[in-house]
């Protein structure tokens, strides 16, 4: 940068020497300048990998995810909270049914075991009537 010169005389001689003057800088316009230009040692990873419209979609697509995620697992909570007590009472009925059919079978069973008694009765004394 060419300065200002002024002229002073120096201690040997009374020669002229010209020495450069600093100038007044600008502070606020180098500023600007160093803002304006792109720092290559730091790059944010979502101008990276996405743009400015890639990142807002990307944002809006975890933001609606998040927004599922939740209203499913509202969902579920409240199948869980009517149909257990549903499911609990209709098992509780189906198993008194089930204690009464088996207790119908058991009736069953020993019926059947007295006609087959009685059926071997019959069949032993048929044998007995052929044979004499």
């Amino acid at each position: 940068m060419p300065g200002i010169l002024r002229q002073s005389q120096s201690a040997r001689g009374g020669a002229a020497v010209n020495i450069p003057m600093q100038q007044s800088v600008d502070w606020r316009a180098l500023a600007n300048i160093a803002a304006s230009v792109p720092n290559t040692l730091y790059v944010s990873r979502a101008d990276v990998s996405y743009g400015a419209v890639a990142t807002d979609n990307a944002t809006k697509c975890c933001s609606l995810r998040k927004k599922m995620l939740q209203t499913a697992g509202i969902v579920f909570a409240m199948v869980i909270f009517f149909l257990l007590p549903y499911f609990a009472v209709k098992v509780a009925t189906l198993s008194d049914e089930m204690a009464k059919l088996s207790e119908g079978l058991e009736a069953l069973s020993e019926g059947l075991g007295e006609l087959k008694k009685m059926t071997q009765l019959r069949f032993a004394k048929l044998e007995r009537e052929i044979q004499s």
